[in-house]
């Protein structure tokens, strides 16, 4: 009897250690595909425009009653779009202040407290100037003045002694997924981009850097996969057959890669980008000839596939 008990032990035993082999045979065939994440874009740090003291004069502004802050409690409010002009912001990129054009979408937006606290403290991103639009500043609320009711914007963009405005330009990356992501430009520390001016053939040099840096790999690692639909903020869309400029306004990858965007180099200039002659022969190929006419007024490129 002990040796028949023995014996069913030991097959016990040998069964458990055939289990264990078979369970590490599996788990070792169960290959976990790695997640690769890559960074958001940088954010810059120098502003277009500076508003100090945005808050402190509500001399001539409207009120909105019955505003729902975050909190809970209902105050009287002023739409946050009434603290950054639109006439003033126009100028600033070059257009006519009375533009039926908005210039203000062409940025985007932060705000600082008076302890230094920020949007950016808490988000890789700051607002698009449609977000925030949808904010209210509340002058009866003694602890979080700034909010943003709107449920597609986040709570941490409520603000407490809200004090300066900053607006950074930027453009907007439209993904195929339908989804946005604000990329800034003067995050880009620029360099010296010399070429040939298209309307007089002079020699130029301006500040910008290579437009295809805004496509971070954040956006996409396949980029030679995709055209490039730039759109402005006037709309513009060239003449179709015309030879002069870049048709429908879209650039294939190549393209892009000799394309720049241009800084102003005073206030009331606009950005603008520019495509130079990858196969330039000119002689002075120091300085080399532009490809097609200026673009002014960037505001969105749409990745659009070729597969």
């Amino acid at each position: 009897m002990k040796n028949l008990w023995k014996t069913f032990l030991m097959m016990l035993l040998a069964g458990l250690v055939c289990l264990s082999f078979v369970s590490c045979e599996d788990d070792s065939d169960d290959e976990v595909a790695e997640t690769v994440t890559y960074d958001a874009p940088d954010l810059a740090t120098t502003a277009d425009k500076t508003i100090e003291n945005a808050f402190s004069d509500l001399t001539g502004k409207t009120t909105n009653d019955n505003v729902v802050h975050n909190d809970g409690t209902t105050h009287t409010g002023y739409c946050l779009n009434q603290f950054v002009s639109k006439s003033e912001i126009n100028e600033l990129v070059g257009l006519d202040a009375d533009a039926t054009e908005d210039a203000r979408d062409l940025f985007a937006v932060n705000i600082t407290a008076g302890d230094g606290y920020a949007f950016r403290t808490k988000s890789e991103f700051d607002l698009s100037w449609g977000q925030f639009k949808e904010g209210y500043y509340l002058s009866a609320h003694d602890e979080v003045p700034v909010t943003f009711p709107s449920e597609e914007i986040s709570k941490k963009f409520d603000i407490k002694g809200a004090n300066k405005i900053e607006l950074f330009r930027k453009l907007d990356i439209k993904k195929t997924d339908g989804t946005t992501v604000i990329v800034e430009v003067r995050a880009f520390a620029g360099e010296t981009i010399n070429y040939r001016n298209w309307k007089d053939n002079e020699d130029n040099q301006d500040t910008g850097f290579k437009l295809s840096e805004v496509i971070y790999d954040y956006i996409t690692t396949e980029k030679s996969s995709f055209n490039y639909k730039i759109s402005t903020i006037d709309s513009f869309i060239p003449e179709e057959g015309s030879e002069d400029y870049l048709a429908d306004n879209t650039a294939n990858w190549e393209t892009l890669q000799n394309a720049y965007l241009l800084f102003p180099a005073e206030e009331g200039d606009e950005y603008k980008i520019i495509f130079l002659n990858e196969d330039d022969n000119t002689t002075d190929t120091t300085y080399p000839t532009q490809k097609y006419k200026n673009l002014k007024y960037p505001q969105t490129i749409e990745l659009i596939s070729t597969n």
